[in-house]
């Protein structure tokens, strides 16, 4: 079975690496530097499963992507994190539809947590959207149906 897959965008090479070993023993984890190639990881994934973008990356910023990720109708569930959080920026973020803000200096084992129950919901929600269709193209199938 296919990892789930997370995509890490922070500048800080060793929070970036921080990150990507706290995440990676259970999911398949790419982390970038920069918005650009965030977006470029976003343009040839498209098993996306969550994100989560420092909002002071250069090139493009942690709004900046979820402003783009808007435009091109990928709905990838991300969080926003930032050493300058303010309640400004946190209601961009969560209206530019990051899932939550988390602000810096991260709390590893609290966002570890957060990402494995919302990545749990989805998979048990796309479960659920999986088991509704199988039955419905069982019971059409059904003769007579």
């Amino acid at each position: 079975m296919a990892r789930t897959f997370i995509l890490v965008a922070e500048d800080d090479e060793s929070a970036r690496l921080r990150l990507v070993e706290a995440l990676g023993s259970d999911y398949e984890v790419v982390g970038v530097g920069n918005g650009t190639d965030a977006l470029a990881i976003i343009e040839r994934q498209h098993n996306i499963a969550f994100a989560i973008f420092d909002n002071n990356l250069p090139e493009l910023n942690g709004i900046d992507i979820l402003q783009e990720l808007a435009r091109r109708r990928r709905c990838i569930p991300a969080v926003l994190m930032s050493g300058l959080m303010n309640q400004a920026l946190e209601q961009q973020a969560l209206a530019c539809g990051a899932v939550f803000v988390v602000r810096k200096p991260l709390d590893l084992p609290t966002l570890r947590a957060m990402v494995d129950r919302h990545v749990s919901a989805m998979s048990a929600a796309a479960d659920e959207v999986w088991r509704d269709h199988l039955t419905r193209v069982r019971v059409k199938s059904l003769p007579g149906c």
